[in-house]
C-alpha cells in the first residue's frame, strides 16, 4: 500500500465533511412557522413559547438537517433572497421530495448566498468547469464597511464535470482551502474547512441561482 506524502495527509484530514441533507416541501394546510433551537431555554420544542415571526407555506422546498422529536431542523432560501431562514419545524408538516438526478448543466450558473457567490461555468477544455467563489465577512454592517473592517475570501478551481450531485476539491491558488458543493433540488449547499479566507469568512451555507 503506497504511503502518502505528510502534507497530503493533512490536506484530506482537513477536508469538510460531506453534507447530508433531505429535500423537504411543505405540505397542504396552514402556514408553518420556524421554532428557535437551543440557543433558546426549553427549545427546541413546538410551542408558544419556542416559535418565531417567520414561516413557511405549502409547496416551499426546504433542506432538512435533522429531527428531534416532533420537530425537523430546516433552511429556506426563498427565491431572489441571500438570507436564508432557519429553524425547527413541525415534521409532521413536512414530506420527503426525491429530486432527479442532477445532469451537469444543474450545476451551471451563478449561485448567490449570504454574503457569498458561486459562479459555476464551462471550462476551456471540453468536459470541465470552472468554480470561481467570492465571499465576505461583514458586508451588511455599515459601521464595519464604514471603518474598513470587512474580511474577504476567494478560490477558483478547474475540475472534471460532475457525474452526480456532489463535488469535493481544493482552491487552485491556496490548496488548504477546500470546499465540497452538494446539489439538493434548486439548492446548492456548500461546506468548507474554514481556510478560505480572512477571519469569520466561510463559503458555507445554502445558495440559489
Amino acid at each position: 500500500m503506497p504511503v502518502l506524502p505528510f502534507a497530503l495527509l493533512l490536506l484530506l484530514q482537513d477536508a469538510p465533511a460531506p453534507i447530508a441533507a433531505e429535500l423537504v416541501e411543505v405540505a397542504p394546510g396552514p402556514k408553518r412557522y420556524f421554532h428557535a433551537g437551543d440557543e433558546r431555554e426549553g427549545c427546541p420544542a413546538p410551542s408558544a413559547a419556542c416559535r418565531r415571526k417567520g414561516y413557511v407555506v405549502a409547496g416551499d422546498r426546504l433542506v432538512a438537517w435533522e429531527a428531534s422529536g416532533a420537530l425537523t431542523r430546516v433552511t429556506y432560501l426563498a427565491p431572489g433572497s441571500t438570507r436564508p431562514s432557519e429553524g425547527w419545524v413541525e415534521t409532521a408538516a413536512l414530506r420527503r421530495v426525491a429530486p432527479a438526478p442532477p445532469k451537469a448543466s444543474d450545476w451551471i450558473g451563478g449561485w448567490s448566498g449570504w454574503e457569498s457567490e458561486i459562479d459555476i461555468t464551462r471550462g476551456a477544455k471540453p468536459g470541465t468547469f470552472h468554480l470561481g467563489g467570492n465571499a465576505t465577512w461583514g458586508a451588511h454592517d455599515p459601521e464595519r464597511v464604514k471603518r474598513g473592517g470587512v474580511n474577504s475570501g476567494m478560490f477558483s478551481a478547474d475540475l472534471p464535470e460532475p457525474k452526480g450531485g456532489s463535488l469535493a476539491f481544493a482552491d487552485s491558488e491556496e490548496p488548504a482551502c477546500r470546499i465540497t458543493l452538494r446539489l439538493l433540488g434548486p439548492y446548492l449547499l456548500a461546506r468548507d474547512n474554514g481556510q478560505c479566507g480572512g477571519m469569520n469568512v466561510t463559503f458555507s451555507g445554502i445558495y440559489r441561482k
